[in-house]
């Protein structure tokens, strides 16, 4: 007990004493008796008081010190789940840049094979001769078409034949189209377009679509690639077809053999278009 509340006590005694004639008390010694004892249990409480506190004091220290590790752990936890999150923010930044720059790649790629699907290397054709005249227009009616390319209503097709009087075997290559309305150019067809007989159409004779021509004698070859091999047609829709026809024709028998010419006489067509 605090030296203040017990001169409280005291203090209290002293003033019972002395009032309790006043108030008519009979037994001056009791009531400082019971005075004592209220005394003795007021300090009783107070002790009582204090050790509660103090065990309050205690016990919230310990439930204190008892937060400290779940408080520590779930900071580690949390300061883990935000390394985490970074790490895998990170990681999809990463990971959507790869994707981007794979996109990119493939973009470009893409692009690029865009451009090479219009690039068309026709592979060798070899045929025999299929038709036969008197005169080079003759022979070329009585051939049959041998199909090489077609882009849209344009097609490219080539001819093999044998002018029997003056012993020649022909190559050519032509061009003809399902629409009315195209142009041609080339070293062997001039269909600019203006009047309605310039422009290539579905009724154009065959004569003035030629776009390469190679012939031979009779024992001799030739494989007739040349820089004048150039063509391009283009069609009312915009789609075009450009670029060197090959056409090599052979006669007779080689002194040096066949090579790449079929057996007999023959042609071969080749070349490199262009798509539009």
């Amino acid at each position: 007990m605090r030296r203040s509340h017990a001169l409280v006590v005291l203090t209290t005694v002293i003033a019972l004493l002395f009032a309790l004639p006043a108030v008519g008390a009979s037994n001056p010694l009791k009531a400082v008796k019971q005075a004592l004892g209220l005394a003795k249990k007021a300090n009783r409480s107070a002790s009582a008081a204090k050790k509660s506190a103090a065990d309050a004091g205690k016990k919230a220290q310990a439930a204190l010190d008892a937060l400290k590790q779940p408080v520590a752990s779930a900071l580690t936890a949390t300061n883990a789940t935000n390394a985490t999150n970074a790490t895998n923010a990170t990681n999809a930044t990463n990971a959507t840049n790869a994707t981007n720059a794979t996109n990119a790649v493939t973009a470009q790629s893409a692009t690029k094979a865009g451009s090479a699907d219009n690039v068309i290397v026709l592979p060798t054709k070899q045929v025999p001769v299929t038709g036969a005249g008197a005169t080079q227009a003759a022979g070329r009616t009585a051939a049959t078409e041998v199909p090489l390319l077609t882009r849209g209503s344009l097609t490219v097709y080539g001819k093999c034949f044998r002018d029997t009087a003056a012993v020649r075997v022909y190559g050519e290559v032509l061009v003809k189209s399902s629409v009315d309305g195209s142009t041609l150019a080339s070293d062997g067809a001039d269909l600019p377009g203006g009047t309605a007989a310039q422009f290539l159409s579905v009724a154009t004779p065959e004569s003035t679509a030629i776009v390469e021509t190679n012939f031979v004698a009779n024992n001799a070859a030739d494989t007739g690639y040349s820089d004048d091999a150039q063509f391009q047609v283009l069609a009312p829709s915009g789609s075009f077809i450009d670029g060197y026809i090959a056409v090599a024709v052979k006669q007779g028998t080689l002194p040096g053999g066949n090579g790449p010419y079929p057996v007999g006489d023959g042609c071969m067509f080749n070349g490199v278009l262009n798509l539009g």
